[in-house]
């Protein structure tokens, strides 16, 4: 999953993505505290 659509879900309160592959994610100073990113 790219950074975009990442925010995009989480804006829309999406907060599961156990399952998401975050490797091409740039997550540098994003808040995703509500988010579960267990896998």
């Amino acid at each position: 999953m790219k950074t975009q659509e990442l925010l995009n879900r989480y804006a829309a309160r999406e907060v599961d993505f156990r399952e998401a592959n975050l490797a091409e994610a740039i997550l540098n100073s994003v808040n995703l505290s509500r988010a579960d990113l267990s896998r």
